[in-house]
């Protein structure tokens, strides 16, 4: 690579490294979106995986994993046979390390059954040192994304979404935005609910995906918006009096004013004492002044309907 014109200043030097890292990302984007065959020697190591969360394979479309750059032609082959893209929007990345997390926004049409979704995704790549893909697993709605490929139920599906005006990155954050975040958590799961609420900005909100109580499929009693003070404690109530934490490992990926958190957590049920363990990807972003601006969490959310509603077929 030809570096004569970059510059020494620190900053042009970083986006430089940054591009660097995210070219064979962006190419893989212009294949999918264009829903062309994907040049997966260009673009994935020969041992690469690909996960679409879920642990239901049998119900979920296209979840499971595939390993091999072979394999992951064949999942988007699929994929592209059984959705017709309409519109794909870029909303943001953030870049931590070999680590990239893409969010983008798609419209589509299952052809299949003639309906259409708009839903998100958010897509964590892992990168070699040359820019090749080695990983990536996509986190999304898992439950919602069944319903375009139903006969029965509505003609156009749309999830709960994060709050476009917080898609902007402000790489130039003056704070840790990690330790902040964790710090939240830390109060939260010792109880510590004032200190907790005291880091947010009074405009925080809670993007959570699922069927929640107040949709056509009332199967979880906490995915939904929350906004504000009152929100979270309903938010809390909602999760904490329903379901039992067991287990949770998690590792935060940072830029700016950005928090990516890659969870597996264990939950029980308290009413029938079932467990679901979920693969979840959390979302902070953080103000000027390093409050909390808005929380999204993408679980398998197919998972956990499933041990709230033990008989559920669908």
């Amino acid at each position: 690579m030809d570096l004569r014109n970059v510059s020494r200043d620190d900053a042009t030097w970083s986006d430089h490294l940054r591009a660097r890292k995210l070219t064979k990302i962006w190419k893989f984007y212009e294949h999918f979106k264009k829903q062309e065959a994907l040049p997966v020697d260009e673009l994935f190591t020969d041992y690469a995986v690909w996960v679409m969360n879920g642990r239901w394979t049998d119900h979920v479309p296209f979840a499971g994993t595939y390993q091999g750059a072979r394999a992951i032609a064949g999942l988007f082959e699929a994929y592209h046979q059984a959705v017709e893209i309409i519109e794909f929007e870029h909303e943001y990345e953030i870049v931590d390390g070999c680590e990239i997390v893409v969010h983008f926004n798609l419209v589509a049409k299952a052809p299949a059954t003639g309906k259409t979704f708009d839903m998100e995704f958010f897509d964590h790549f892992k990168v070699d040192e040359i820019g090749k893909i080695f990983f990536c697993r996509r986190y999304y709605d898992t439950f919602t994304f069944t319903l375009p490929f139903k006969e029965e139920g509505p003609a156009h599906i749309v999830d709960v979404k994060t709050n476009r005006k917080n898609h902007e990155i402000n790489r130039n954050a003056r704070y840790d935005t990690a330790r902040r975040v964790w710090q939240i958590y830390e109060d939260f799961y010792a109880g510590r609910l004032a200190e907790a609420k005291a880091a947010m900005n009074p405009g925080f909100e809670v993007s959570y995906k699922g069927p929640g109580l107040e949709t056509e499929h009332p199967l979880i009693p906490y995915p939904g918006k929350y906004h504000g003070d009152s929100g979270v404690d309903r938010f809390m109530i909602n999760l904490g009096t329903t379901a039992t934490m067991e287990y949770i490992d998690r590792y935060f990926l940072v830029e700016g004013n950005i928090v990516e958190i890659i969870f597996y957590e264990d939950w029980t049920v308290i009413e029938n004492g079932r467990m679901y363990s979920v693969y979840t990807l959390n979302n902070w972003i953080l103000d000027e002044e390093g409050k909390a601006l808005e929380m999204m969490c993408s679980p398998d959310t197919y998972e956990i309907a499933r041990a709230y509603n033990p008989d559920l077929e669908f």
